[in-house]
């Protein structure tokens, strides 16, 4: 049983699958054909040759902290970090690469959390978390 730094430690790389057999750990998200985390890991490595797939929820997260910022930037309508940061809590709803987040006036947001499972080798999502 691990959390979400199973993903970018390598241990869930294809030469560690037979020890990782089993192995259940959570991440922010998962990365399924077609979804969003999807596709922005797939254009990031047609665009630059480079896999990101390695951490690919980190990866999703950071683009997502980026989005949030600019959405915030948009809310408030200014670049004042204080009121740049009083929008982010604000933020309700937000569709990102990871998932929905809401932050509920308190600048820590609620998201989806995915459970995984090695099951023959794959990383495979169990359930969703909210």
């Amino acid at each position: 049983l691990g959390t979400d730094a199973f993903e970018a430690t390598g241990l869930l790389a294809p030469e560690n699958a037979p020890a990782n057999e089993g192995m259940v750990h959570t991440t922010h998200a998962f990365v399924a054909d077609g979804n969003r985390l999807d596709l922005l890991l797939s254009s990031y490595e047609a665009e630059t040759g480079e896999s990101l797939a390695a951490s690919g929820s980190f990866a999703g997260l950071y683009a997502d902290s980026v989005l949030v910022g600019l959405q915030a930037m948009a809310d408030c309508g200014c670049t004042d970090p204080a009121a740049i940061g009083a929008a982010v809590a604000e933020i309700s709803g937000f569709e990102g690469f990871t998932g929905s987040m809401s932050y509920g006036g308190t600048g820590t947001p609620t998201k989806p959390v995915s459970i995984h499972k090695v099951v023959d080798g794959v990383d495979t999502l169990v359930a969703e978390w909210e």
